[in-house]
């Protein structure tokens, strides 16, 4: 396993990109474990999200549940691994009843735990996560958490509140810089990396016309300059005169939000509907 073990919730993210992409559980836990390191999730954590996700229950959150102890048998444990060796830290504390940093102190004192190489760090992006740590993401993955906080911070009352009488915090041009931030990187790893293949798709109009829709709404609201030369980072250039146009600030950004997601669904399509072709052109020779 890695030196940083991903949070719970970031864990389930993973799991819901890989479930959306229509992997199979068993698929979706090995690219987990080859990004984060072996034994980071099993097959059968997966399948248990998997089914919540198939029944329509796309909630991230554990469920309400009372605390563990902290005491483990270490012959228990032991018990445990040589029925399951490729149990994650999460697994053998739901099945033993104590706490996940209790069977980690105790791995560690039995010299378990063991360490699997990385993958390039070039096919690798960086995500900041809520405690400030920077984390290692595919980036399937760093667009998946990057859409994930746009959207929940568009519906976030505190970010942009609907009554008259709230105020918006202090810190409101800065999130609306991280928020075009990330859509700028999710975009620019397309051109980056995807562009000849939109190309043979003949997706890249899509793509131009949704970059162009970005830097135009930028321009708009002076969050960078009219010649586009620089990125205007005076964080009292940021002025919202009236509620309504603070509404259609969050309509422009939800509308950005939504084109890529549409544009991501058109590419997985249209990539799926060439990759079919191929194989039976295969199967066929």
């Amino acid at each position: 396993m890695s030196d940083y073990e991903i949070t719970n919730f970031e864990l389930r993210v993973l799991l819901r990109h890989y479930w959306r992409k229509n992997l199979d559980a068993k698929a979706a836990a090995k690219a987990i474990c080859d990004v984060e390191g072996e034994g980071m999730v099993a097959p059968r954590t997966a399948q248990k999200w998997f089914k919540r996700f198939n029944e329509g229950d796309l909630d991230l959150e554990d469920r309400p549940r009372s605390g563990r102890p902290t005491v483990l048998d270490e012959g228990d444990l032991q018990a445990a691994l040589d029925v399951e060796p490729s149990s994650s830290t999460r697994e053998l504390a739901e099945e033993l009843g104590v706490d996940q940093k209790t069977v980690w102190n105790h791995l560690k004192q039995l010299d378990f735990v063991h360490k699997k190489p990385r993958q390039d760090p070039h096919d690798l992006y960086y995500w900041i996560d809520e405690r400030g740590k920077k984390v290692k993401y595919s980036a399937p993955q760093y667009i998946e958490l990057a859409i994930i906080f746009i959207q929940k911070s568009l519906s976030n009352e505190t970010i942009f509140p609907t009554r008259l009488d709230n105020k918006f915090p202090s810190t409101f041009s800065i999130l609306i810089r991280k928020m075009v931030r990330l859509l700028f990187h999710c975009l620019a790893h397309i051109y980056a990396v995807h562009y000849n293949q939109l190309i043979e798709f003949e997706l890249h109009p899509h793509l131009n016309s949704l970059f162009l829709h970005l830097i135009s709404f930028l321009i708009k609201s002076d969050i960078i300059p009219s010649d586009c030369s620089t990125v205007n980072t005076n964080s009292n250039s940021l002025t919202i005169s009236s509620q309504i146009e603070i509404r259609e600030f969050r309509t422009e950004l939800e509308s950005l939000s939504l084109l890529y997601q549409l544009l991501a669904k058109q590419w997985q399509h249209a990539y799926a509907q060439e990759s079919a072709q191929k194989r039976k052109t295969s199967n066929n020779q």
